[in-house]
């Protein structure tokens, strides 16, 4: 598989985006309360961001191997039916064997449990 561009809004210019900041915004309160699992969350499509990142100043892109990305999307293993309302669980196993993954909550959207680094931060115009 190819590689996926990531992109990841911040009010601070990074050199790497880290998991372990999970749960230290609002944002990411209410995940923390589903799995303590750190992860950092990015869109894999270029758009304009959600509401709670319109006036983040800085945009960060990366890249990742596909390979490296397990696709809920699609789910070949049936991830999502094993381990049914256990979000804990589904991500450790996907920690175990993969470096993040992609889902869909109305718009696609990727986890990362390893830090990666910015390849581009785009200062934005607000």
């Amino acid at each position: 598989m190819n590689n996926i561009t990531l992109y990841h809004y911040s009010d601070k210019k990074l050199n790497n985006i880290e998991p372990r900041y999970f749960g230290a915004n609002s944002y990411t309160f209410n995940d923390i309360r589903a799995s303590k699992i750190k992860r950092a969350f990015f869109y894999i499509q270029e758009a304009i961001p959600e509401y709670r990142f319109e006036t983040s100043q800085f945009l960060h892109i990366a890249e990742i191997s596909g390979r490296k990305i397990y696709d809920l999307r699609i789910d070949k293993k049936g991830l999502r039916q094993k381990y049914q309302g256990n979000i804990e669980g589904l991500l450790s196993y996907i920690k175990r064997k993969y470096d993040g993954a992609i889902y869909n909550v109305g718009f696609d959207i990727a986890i990362l449990f390893k830090s990666v680094k910015s390849k581009k931060i785009i200062e934005r115009v607000l």
